[in-house]
């Protein structure tokens, strides 16, 4: 038999993050200049915020530190949206929104920036 061994993520390192006032100005920036008939990536939602991570590209320092447990992300964007909705159409566009809050380290990200919403107002 072969041993599964499930081991989350021990730490998720965010080096820079931008939030945005409202979805439709974070969306707006998101297709701002982008070429029409091209697929936009999947915006990501969980608990109330609507978000994008830039993870770091796979280099041998980057999977030693996955390796250790850790996550780095070059940046991280978001805004509030309080409700889930599986695409938002702006203009002649559409994103559609992937539903994360099934992840636990996700759900653990959200609950960080929504700290660092609180010690911001």
């Amino acid at each position: 038999m072969v041993k599964v061994t499930f081991k989350p993520w021990d730490e998720i390192v965010v080096h820079e993050v931008t939030k945005f006032k409202s979805a439709e100005e974070f969306i707006e920036q998101k297709i701002s200049g982008f070429p029409k008939g091209i697929p936009i990536e999947p915006m990501l939602w969980a608990n109330g915020i609507l978000f994008l991570r830039a993870p770091f590209p796979p280099t041998s320092d980057v999977i030693k530190e996955q390796l250790r447990g850790i996550i780095h992300y070059s940046s991280v964007e978001y805004t509030l949206m309080d409700k889930y909705e599986k695409s938002i159409t702006q203009g002649d566009v559409t994103i559609p929104i992937a539903d994360v809050s099934n992840s636990e380290a996700f759900t653990d990200l959200v609950e960080a920036l929504k700290k660092l919403e609180n010690k911001s107002s």
